[in-house]
């Protein structure tokens, strides 16, 4: 499981923790949508 702080990979190259691009799936293992937060 990823943690905060490891790269977050969500197409946006922001570190877990941080938003993924609005237009991109966010693919962080949260399972939330893109433009919520990677955790």
């Amino acid at each position: 499981m990823p943690h905060l702080g490891d790269d977050c990979p969500c197409g946006s190259e922001r570190p877990y923790g941080e938003c993924c691009g609005a237009a991109e799936p966010c693919d962080c293992g949260s399972g939330k949508p893109a433009g919520e937060c990677c955790y």
